[in-house]
C-alpha cells in the first residue's frame, strides 16, 4: 500500500530564479558582493569573474558526487584560493543574507497547496527532499510559499550530506518517513536526479514534465501539472487494492 509521497522542491513545488542562480552560478561572487556591501572586503579587478570561474569548476564536479558540498564548504574553498578570509564568522552571516534575499522571488507552483492538501487529507505522509547547498533556505522557501503545514518531513542534500541521485539520499528520507521504498512515490521535474535516482532506490516515480528530456529508465507516470498527481495515485491505490 502506498503510504508516502516525496516531492522535489525547485520547479516542482516552488519556483525561485534568484535561488537557482546562486546555487548554479553565482554562489561565491554573491557572497563576495555581500561582504563588500558590508564593508568587510575591497573588491579588486577580476575577483568576481575568477570567483564565478572557480565555482563553475566545483559545481560541475559536484554533480558527479554522491555527497553534497555545502554552500559554506564551497565558499570556504574558493575564498582560500582567492586569499580571502574564509572563516565561518565571515562566511556564515553573508550566506544567510544572500539566501534570505531570494525569498521575495519564491512563488508556489500552480496547484501546489491544493495537491498537498488533498494528499494529506487522503492519509499520505508527505515530504520534500531537494538538492540544495544551504539547508535553511529550503525551510524558509516552503514557509514563504505557505506549504510547510502540509508536510511531515523536509530534508535537503546539505542537511543530510547525500545528494540526488544517490540511493543513500533516498534511503535516508524513507527511513525518516518510516516507510520502505515500495510504499513511497517520488515526484520531481529533473529526470536524471529525481526519476532515475528514485527508481534506483526502488520507489515509484512520477515525472512532472518540464523542459528536460527524459534519459534513463521510464518513469512510472508522467504528468503535466501537480494536480494530475492525485488521479495517478488514486489509480495506483485501486490497482493495489484489487490485487
Amino acid at each position: 500500500m502506498l503510504q508516502a509521497v516525496v516531492f522535489d522542491l525547485g520547479n516542482t513545488l516552488i519556483s525561485c530564479r534568484s535561488w537557482f542562480r546562486i546555487e548554479l552560478e553565482t554562489l561565491v561572487s554573491a557572497t563576495l558582493l555581500e561582504l563588500a556591501r558590508q564593508g568587510q572586503l575591497l573588491l579588486t579587478d577580476g575577483l568576481l569573474a575568477e570567483a564565478d570561474r572557480l565555482f563553475a569548476e566545483i559545481h560541475t564536479h559536484s554533480r558527479t558526487l554522491e555527497h553534497e558540498l555545502s554552500a559554506a564548504e564551497i565558499v570556504g574553498r574558493v575564498f582560500a584560493q582567492l586569499q580571502v578570509d574564509n572563516s565561518p564568522a565571515t562566511i556564515d552571516p553573508a550566506l544567510d543574507t544572500i539566501y534570505r534575499a531570494c525569498l521575495p522571488d519564491v512563488v508556489p507552483c500552480a496547484g501546489a497547496a491544493e495537491t498537498l492538501g488533498h494528499l494529506r487529507d487522503a492519509g499520505y505522509r508527505l515530504a520534500v527532499f531537494s538538492n540544495a547547498r544551504y539547508a535553511p533556505f529550503v525551510h524558509w522557501a516552503l514557509d514563504s510559499a505557505g506549504l510547510t503545514p502540509y508536510l511531515h518531513l523536509i530534508e535537503s542534500s546539505d542537511g543530510i550530506g547525500w545528494r540526488k541521485p544517490s540511493i543513500p539520499a533516498f534511503e535516508f528520507v524513507l527511513d525518516r518517513l518510516g516507510v520502505v521504498a515500495h510504499e513511497a512515490v517520488y515526484v520531481g521535474d529533473y529526470y536524471p536526479f529525481d526519476i532515475v535516482g528514485a527508481k534506483a532506490a526502488g520507489m515509484g516515480t512520477i515525472w512532472l514534465e518540464r523542459s528536460y528530456s527524459p534519459t534513463g529508465p521510464a518513469a512510472d507516470a508522467t504528468v503535466e501539472a501537480l494536480p494530475d498527481v492525485i488521479p495517478v495515485l488514486q489509480r495506483w491505490q485501486q490497482e493495489k487494492d484489487a490485487t
